[in-house]
Order: structure tokens, then C-alpha cells, then sequence
């Protein structure tokens, strides 16, 4: 316990200094460089639900093709390239949250791996890690380390970090990263950096200066609505576009009983008291309050361009109305406040008692048993409900992710853009050789997170998701891959094994789920009608660790006493006020310095 306060206490220390930093991290220039490229394509990414799925071949032609080898980028002579090596062994040291189950082969470590072989062959750099911290004590960890001056050469840092990122650059603990990734970022970086307009750099560019490498946040994973197709047709029913149409659908499924058993109203979770997630949520609510021009909790910009906290906006009013009116008819499950998170609300998917729920493209992997229960089901999905105007507002990720930066001290700084050049190169396929390497531990469902020396710094593409879409709609329909498209080994075999699903109806391995996620789901996402509405803020601020629990918990409570009717929905107004004065202003004052300076 004296080891916590003492950490907590430094931690604390560090944070309040911030009150006296230099402005500059939302307006400060992000580095620009040359190469890049048509992020829309070059070989992309793509992802599992809940994370990267693991690599695949990409299209020749990136950086990793025509350099590929050590010292193949300008000779071995410039060490500041890609992927020159350095002429005596560079030893690397870094923290790490500390994982449990890696899934590493037989005889592979955090330090020794086909990961990290690779990087130290090619590059001629050791890494060794010095440290390891459960994920809840790792900011306290990272405090004792800066408090006796003992920080790692690497340090890879989440979102909840920020604060303290910020404090070591004032006191002038971190390398200036912006030669390092001007001369030595490779083409696959600056491509999938570029898929973000480099957003991903701005949080960490202060006064000019970039500091830290962030990981871009997929995008697409908002909800969307997924209806029982073969109901749907049952019925006679179109696919739905307002919340009016979404009702409808429900009471008729309620008094047809299409699936030949009672229906309930659309499944909600009761997780930690809400039935409002945020992005990347599933099985909650907040796309009805997006239609209406809210925004739960995230951090925007208003029409007028100031900042503010989506979840006090007007149209949030608007749209719990409709959800206090959608249970009390019992549109909604009217016993989701007894359902627990784990298992029940997929149950009712699962099992026959849903027909309609919202969810982000990957749900068919919570409700996998659906096709096994009902041999005919059909699931389709839509960007629905849209606004009176017709548009399809949703949410968005921060531009941001994890992030990692190098100690001040350390001689060559430049060693983390060229890790993570090759750190992509292996696990992409940008380079053949090392991809060869890299299978077996994909094959052996290796965490990339911890095989990684950068940790969960994800150097993905933005627009992942719906490209993988793309390419499995071509296969599907036409049986072959349309001009102008490219994308990862993983995305083709997905598509070839939607077809299969697609062609015999017939379900063989994974080839159920590929179809539904990859060719229903990941094909919707990008939308025409599609309005992303895009958060200018998703890190910590000075006050928010003792401010934002009672904030949070009184939103909460806020919306279940609105839907359940427990509370009239003029009741939103008191919480509004309630909000910004238990420490709501105080908050939206840190994000505007921080943000706008």
C-alpha cells in the first residue's frame, strides 16, 4: 500500500504540472514527409472482432518490396533509413503491461520471438524488457520509473497515459521524433498514418514538435441496425430507415411471431448500469439518440464549432423521448435491466426471441449459434435509423489509440520507426521472407500486441473494415476481385470463404460467420448516407480522474430513469445543469486548452 500512495502521489505531482505547460497539442503541425501514397489502394489491413486478426500477403509494389533486406533502403553507411542497420549492436530497452497468455510456440519470450529475431537480424538492434506491470498497475509502474530516473529507452503507452506523456515532455523526458519519422517512416506507415490525415500524430505534436508515434483506431465499428432477414421477408416487410420504421418492425414481429415463438422487444445490456455505450458498442441504444443529434459521450464540436460534451447536447432529448416511449410499449426489452452483459442479450438473438438489434459489422461472431439453432436464418443490416434529413449519423473513433514514445536520453531515437517498419513488414506480408517466419505463430494465435516491441501501437489503415467489405462483395457477387482493389491475404481468403457460405448455404468452418461479418456487415459500413461524427478529444484531463466516476455515474442513472420512466424527459434539463456544475464546465475547459490552446 505504501508503494501505491507513493506511486500515486508522484503520479499526481507529475499531473498537476501540466497546469503550468505549454499549450499546443490540437493546433500544433503533424510532420508530412515524402512517398506515402493512395491510402484507398495501397495493401490495407484488417482485424478480428475486438483486434487485429493477424497478417497476411499484401499487393507488391509497397516500400518493403522494392527495399526489402537489410541496408537495402541507402546502404548501410545512413543510418538514418528505413531499414538500414546499425553497424554494432544497439541495445533497446522497454516496459510492458504484462500478458499472461501470449500463445508464443514453444521456446519463444517477449524478448526472443520470430518478432524479434527478425528486428534484431535485419537492424542489428537487442531488445530487452526491464520491466513488466500488470495493466492496472502500469501508469503507477511507469511514475516510480520517471521519479528515480530509470525510464526505458521505448516506452509504448495507452490513452489513459496521456497525462503523464504530457508531463514528461515538459520536463523534457522524450525524444523529438520528428527527423526520425521524416527520413526513416517507410511507405506502409506514412500510407496508413496518411488514411487518418495524420490525426493520429496531432495529439502528440506539441509546439511543433512530434513526440510520440500514435496507433490509428479502426473506424467503422459504429452500430449498425441487423434485422432477421427471413422474418423480415415473412412479414413482408422492407429493411428499416427511421426509428419509426424500426418500431414498426418490432410490433409486427411481436404479433406475428415469425420464428414461431414469442418475441421480445430489441435486446439492450444492462453493463454497468447503461443502455448508452459509446463507439464500438454493441447491443445498446445510442444510434437512436445519434439520429436525433446527439452525441453520448464523446467529445465535439457543436454547429457553432465549440466544444462540448455530446451527451448534454439538445437532440439527446429528443432521443430519449423516443426510447421512453419505444419501453414503455415494450419496443424495447422491457427486462433488460435484469439482464447481466455476459451471454443474455445474445441468448436472445441466439436463441429466437429477437428479430432486430443493434450492433457494429462484426456481430455475427456474439451470435455464432444462430445458424446452428435456425438452419434458415437470414440476418441482414443497415445504416439505420437515419436523421429527418435522411442521414445516417454515427459515431466515430478518436483518431488516436496507443501510443509509444523514446526517453530523451537515448542515442538513437530513430530506432522506433524503423521497429515498426518491420514490424509490418512481417506481419502484413510487406516482406515475403519474414512473413514465412511470422506464420507459424499467426497459425498458433500469437497476441501481435505483446509479440510486438511497440505493444498495441496499431499501424492499421482507417478504412480497413469496409475495404475488406469491398473485396468480399466482388468475390461473392462476381466471383472475382474488381479492378483497382488490393487488400491483405486475410481479406481474400475471408471473401472466398463467404462465397462458399454464399454459393452452397451450407456452413463449413468459419465460412457462416465470413459471409455475415465480412460481406453483410464490413459491406455496409461505408454508407453514402454515412455522417461520421468525429470526436476531437478521447484522452484524459487534469481533473477527469476525480471528476468524471460521479460524472459518469450520474449520466448513467440519467438515462435508465428516462427510459425506464422513472423520470419525466424533461428531467434531462436538471441533469444538463447537475453536469455542468458538479464539475462538467471544468472539464470542457481542460479539453478546450488541450484541444484548441
Amino acid at each position: 500500500m505504501k508503494t501505491k500512495r507513493l506511486s500515486m502521489a508522484i503520479a499526481a505531482l507529475m499531473l498537476m504540472s501540466l497546469l503550468l505547460a505549454a499549450c499546443g497539442g490540437g493546433s500544433a503541425k503533424t510532420p508530412t514527409g515524402q512517398g506515402g501514397g493512395d491510402a484507398t489502394t495501397a495493401a490495407g489491413g484488417a482485424e478480428q472482432a475486438g483486434g487485429d486478426s493477424g497478417g497476411g500477403a499484401a499487393a507488391p509494389g509497397g516500400d518493403a518490396d522494392a527495399n526489402a533486406g537489410a541496408g537495402a533502403d541507402a546502404g548501410a553507411s545512413d543510418l538514418m533509413s528505413p531499414r538500414s542497420p546499425y553497424p554494432e549492436t544497439l541495445t533497446v530497452t522497454a516496459c510492458r503491461v504484462l500478458d499472461t497468455n501470449p500463445h508464443f510456440l514453444a521456446g519463444d519470450t517477449i524478448e526472443s520471438n520470430p518478432m524479434t529475431r527478425w528486428i534484431n537480424e535485419k537492424l542489428n538492434i537487442s531488445y530487452k524488457v526491464v520491466w513488466e506491470a500488470e495493466s492496472s498497475e502500469y501508469a503507477n509502474k511507469l511514475s516510480l520509473s520517471i521519479a528515480a530516473s530509470d525510464v526505458p529507452d521505448l516506452v509504448p503507452m495507452h490513452t489513459s497515459e496521456y497525462l503523464i506523456f504530457r508531463s514528461m515532455v515538459q520536463n523534457g523526458l522524450v525524444a523529438d521524433l520528428g527527423e526520425a519519422y521524416e527520413r526513416c517512416a517507410g511507405d506502409y506507415m506514412r500510407d496508413t498514418f496518411a488514411s487518418y490525415d495524420n490525426n493520429n500524430l496531432t495529439p502528440f505534436t506539441i509546439d511543433g514538435t512530434l513526440y510520440a508515434l500514435g496507433g490509428g483506431q479502426y473506424a467503422y465499428e459504429h452500430e449498425l441496425t441487423w434485422v432477421r432477414k427471413d422474418w423480415l421477408d415473412a412479414c413482408g416487410l422492407d429493411m428499416p430507415k427511421t426509428t419509426e420504421d424500426i418500431a414498426n418492425i418490432v410490433r409486427v414481429f411481436k404479433e406475428k411471431k415469425p420464428g414461431g415463438g414469442a418475441v421480445a422487444g430489441i435486446p439492450i445490456t444492462s453493463a454497468d448500469n447503461a443502455a448508452i455505450g459509446g463507439y464500438n458498442a454493441s447491443f445498446e441504444a445510442s444510434s437512436v439518440l445519434y439520429s436525433t443529434g446527439g452525441a453520448p459521450k464523446a467529445w465535439v464540436r457543436d454547429e457553432g464549432g465549440e466544444i462540448v460534451y455530446g451527451s448534454i447536447l439538445p437532440g439527446m432529448k429528443d432521443g430519449l423521448a423516443i426510447l421512453a416511449d419505444w419501453y414503455k410499449e415494450g419496443i424495447i426489452d422491457r427486462q433488460f435491466i435484469t439482464r447481466p452483459k455476459s451471454g443474455a442479450v445474445e441468448a436472445m438473438v441466439m436463441g429466437g426471441e429477437a428479430g432486430l438489434w443493434f450492433a457494429p459489422w462484426w456481430t455475427g461472431y456474439q451470435v455464432n449459434e444462430l445458424i446452428i439453432n435456425f438452419p434458415d436464418a437470414e440476418l441482414a443490416c443497415t445504416s439505420a435509423p437515419v436523421t429527418k434529413d435522411g442521414v445516417y449519423r454515427h459515431a466515430w473513433p478518436a483518431a488516436a489509440g496507443d501510443f509509444v514514445l523514446m526517453n530523451a536520453g537515448y542515442s538513437n531515437p530513430e530506432v522506433l520507426v524503423k521497429i515498426i517498419n518491420l514490424e509490418y513488414d512481417m506481419h502484413r506480408g510487406l516482406d515475403p521472407e519474414a512473413f514465412e517466419l511470422w506464420k507459424p505463430s499467426l497459425n498458433n494465435n500469437v497476441s501481435w500486441g505483446t509479440a510486438f516491441p511497440t505493444s498495441g501501437m496499431n499501424c492499421e489503415y482507417m478504412d480497413a473494415v469496409p475495404r475488406s467489405g469491398k473485396i468480399a462483395r466482388s468475390i461473392v457477387d462476381t466471383g472475382e476481385l474488381a479492378p483497382g482493389l488490393q487488400g491483405t491475404e486475410d481479406m481474400m481468403r475471408w471473401a472466398a470463404s463467404a462465397k462458399t457460405y454464399a454459393d452452397t448455404k451450407k456452413v463449413d468452418g468459419s465460412n457462416w460467420l465470413d459471409y455475415v461479418c465480412r460481406y453483410i456487415g464490413a459491406g455496409e459500413v461505408e454508407n453514402a448516407i454515412g455522417e461520421p461524427v468525429k470526436p476531437v478529444f478521447s484522452f484524459p484531463t487534469e481533473s477527469m480522474a476525480l471528476l468524471k466516476p460521479n460524472l459518469d455515474k450520474l449520466e448513467n442513472e440519467m438515462y435508465l430513469q428516462i427510459i425506464m420512466g422513472e423520470k419525466p424527459v424533461s428531467y434531462f434539463d436538471e441533469f444538463v445543469k447537475q453536469w455542468k456544475a458538479q464539475g462538467g464546465d471544468t472539464l470542457t475547459a481542460e479539453v478546450k486548452l488541450l484541444v484548441d490552446g
